[in-house]
């Protein structure tokens, strides 16, 4: 379910934003969703009361299943979002 919402941008990114959007063939309100789901997903907000140890915890459920456990260790960086590193 989607919930109708209303932003101000700034002319030159709105421009942007909408060229973008109409050069991958979908709308102005699809590559924001986009947009906002990705920068959210690899940098989610955290509440103050979160365990900040979180993140790995996900990072090592979703990294990919190697054979040799120390070239995923000796390649965290890889995995690590970006406010972990």
């Amino acid at each position: 379910m989607l919930v109708r919402t209303q932003i101000s941008l700034p002319k030159d990114l709105h421009s942007t934003v909408k060229f973008d959007a109409r050069k991958r063939g979908i709308s102005l309100s699809e590559i924001l969703r986009q947009l906002i789901t990705e920068k959210y997903y690899k940098n989610p907000l955290r509440s103050p009361n979160e365990n900040p140890f979180a993140g790995l915890i996900t990072v090592a459920q979703s990294a990919p299943k190697l054979k040799h456990k120390v070239s995923w260790s000796m390649e965290i960086d890889k995995y690590l979002p970006e406010n972990l590193r």
